[in-house]
């Protein structure tokens, strides 16, 4: 890991205060998040998490966040074969921790209980893409 870095972030409570009143809410919440990778030169690779969550409960919009968390490997000696594997999975789980505690801080600094995403299985993910069950 040379570097990793917030590149963007937004946070929206449009219904704020009003929905902060309400306690005892068991809201529906949404994530989403996309894999990112552009190489920057011979050995270096930029990686990006992007995430998205939003969060409703019956017709009201509690909370949308949005983030890209990143991160530039030095990725050397690694099989041509392997180097996809590499950057879709192996880098995002190194930024992923970082980037679920920036959501979790976020969501508490926005006034709700701190979102703490469950774990992603990046192997499971690309094994399931690679074999077109997404």
């Amino acid at each position: 890991v040379i570097a990793q870095y917030l590149k963007d972030a937004s946070f929206e409570s449009p219904q704020a205060p009003e929905v902060l009143l309400g306690g005892g809410v068991n809201p529906k919440i949404d994530v989403g998040f996309d894999v990112n990778v552009k190489n920057m030169s011979e050995s270096q690779f930029q990686v990006e998490l992007e995430i998205k969550v939003r969060s409703e409960h019956e017709t009201r919009v509690l909370f949308l966040l949005e983030i890209i968390y990143g991160g530039l490997f030095k990725l050397e000696n690694i099989p041509n074969d392997q180097l996809e594997i590499a950057c879709l999975v192996e880098c995002p789980k190194i930024l992923f921790p970082f980037a679920r505690q920036i959501i979790s801080d976020m969501t508490h600094a926005g006034g709700f209980p701190p979102l703490l995403i469950d774990p992603i299985n990046f192997g499971l993910l690309y094994k399931n893409h690679k074999h077109g069950k997404l």
